[in-house]
Formats: C-alpha cells, structure tokens, sequence
C-alpha cells in the first residue's frame, strides 16, 4: 500500500515536499522508505513525516545553561573543559579538588 506524505522536518532537504511512502520499515525501528520526486528511495526516521516535526526550530538563545551542561558532566564523570568566571560556576564547584593536576599524587 502506497501512499504520499510530507517531510514536515524543516532541516531535512526534502522539507516542504510531497514524497512517496511505499512501505514502513518492518524491523521496528520506526523509519520509513520514501521515494523523492527524482525517483530516488531513502529511509528516513518516521516522525520526520508528522506535523509535530516542523516545531524544531534554531534558537539565538541556549535552552540549556553552560551550567548545567558542567553539571551533566560531573554527574557523568566527564572531564569538561572550561573557562567559566568563578562567579558563573554551579555553588560548590571546585575545579582543583575534582580535577587535580595530571603529576599530583
């Protein structure tokens, strides 16, 4: 059963057009095989094909703080590296105590 729907993802190529969906992938990874208007199939993830897709958008603003990235990488172990004001660090952060220099004993 064939039939046509639009890439609604705005940072795919084929946003805004009409495409082909022969088939759903089997395997229950949730992509879909579609056939653009040159003929040509690819496997795209299936919600690229929903309306909720075209709410992705690019922001000026970060939605997540350099602190709270910091803190993700304490929390995973992760050596971050960083210039940061003292000021602007999470309250209890201390650089040298977490990561003391690679000679220290």
């Amino acid at each position: 059963m064939c039939f046509e729907n639009q890439v609604y993802y705005r940072f795919h190529p084929l946003h805004g057009q009409e495409v082909e969906v022969p088939y759903r992938s089997r395997r229950g990874n949730d992509s879909v095989t579609i056939i653009d208007p040159q003929g040509v199939q690819l496997k795209i993830p299936a919600w690229m094909l929903l309306p909720e897709a075209s709410r992705y958008d690019l922001s000026n603003e970060a939605a997540i703080s350099a602190v709270a990235l910091l803190r993700l990488c304490d929390l995973l172990g992760i050596e971050a590296i960083h210039d940061m004001d003292d000021e602007r660090k999470p309250a209890g952060s201390n650089d040298a105590k977490k990561h003391p220099p690679k000679n220290a004993p």
